[in-house]
């Protein structure tokens, strides 16, 4: 029976005391030191401000658990939030998540008395019921790193040095909750490509012909198709290639079917001169040509 109830009930449901694993995860992990080190003047001058009117009786600036929390507050920090993913690519809406971030007070004061130096408690200096009464500026470091790691674990893009970095510019007031969600979600387009960046002429096109095509391109508007602008750069070299024959393919269907009466109209396809194009062309069957291609 106790061999069965280790088995099947405690140890694989009940809950582990993970304070010490957390606070080694915050030592070794080079990105969270490195949040640290940054934004180290400002997090000193932020708790040199809230402790300086209260230190203990080792002579320690220290930060309550009322101020903490006060902090957390202020900040929008402590509670449940939730932000909608973004997309620079054309995606469609219902592949976009929301994500939540949650903090509740109850685990922000666990994270605060388990940043307390449970060694110097064990020497006498700090009782067990003052351990919850302040934090020095190395234990208000680790707080913030274990709030970090809770406030954001829902977030799987984000690695603990990520985590703790923007509980960091949440609590300095330089990004909020939403703002972090978001930018850590966001669908980031892989393409880097920018046509008059990055197109170069043909070999056997002009500069004047490229160009023309520059331009042309400049006018399309490729918003609002899926997997924009991924596919720009193959898209755009396809149409770089064929050019010169599309330039003599467009005005031909511009002028000879409907019959231009002016230059205007020459630079311009009308309905039935498209579905003249399409049927040439194939690109649909005949009985199709209209429903589809308007």
């Amino acid at each position: 029976c106790v061999a069965h109830m280790l088995d099947e009930c405690i140890l694989p449901y009940a809950q582990r005391d993970m304070s010490f694993e957390v606070r080694v995860t915050l030592e070794a992990d080079a990105g969270v030191r490195k949040a640290f080190e940054v934004y180290g003047e400002p997090l000193w001058a932020l708790h040199s401000q809230l402790a300086r009117q209260r230190r203990d009786e080792n002579g320690r600036d220290t930060l309550s658990m009322e101020q903490f929390l006060e902090l957390l507050q202020s900040r929008g920090i402590v509670g449940d939030l939730s932000a909608r993913q973004e997309s620079e690519v054309r995606v469609p809406k219902h592949t976009l998540k929301t994500y939540r971030s949650v903090l509740t007070v109850a685990k922000a004061k666990r994270a605060f008395v388990e940043s307390q130096r449970a060694e110097e408690a064990s020497m006498g200096t700090i009782t067990g019921f003052e351990l919850s009464m302040g934090l020095d500026y190395e234990e208000f470091l680790e707080c913030l790193g274990r709030c970090g790691l809770l406030k954001y674990d829902q977030i799987e893009q984000m690695r603990p040095a990520d985590r703790v970095t923007a509980l960091i510019l949440n609590v300095l007031g330089r990004m909020d909750v939403p703002s972090v969600i978001t930018a850590a979600t966001l669908v980031r387009a892989l393409s880097t490509f920018v046509a008059n960046r990055d197109s170069q002429p043909l070999p056997d096109e002009s500069e004047e012909d490229h160009a023309k095509f520059l331009e042309m391109w400049s006018l399309l508007d490729l918003s609002d198709v899926r997997d924009h602008p991924e596919f720009n750069h193959d898209l755009h070299d396809f149409l770089q290639q064929a050019f010169a024959q599309l330039r003599l393919i467009f005005p031909f269907y511009c002028k000879s079917i409907s019959g231009a009466e002016n230059a205007r109209d020459a630079e311009l396809m009308d309905m039935q001169e498209w579905l003249a194009f399409i049927r040439d062309c194939k690109i649909v069957s005949k009985g199709k040509a209209v429903s589809l291609a308007s």
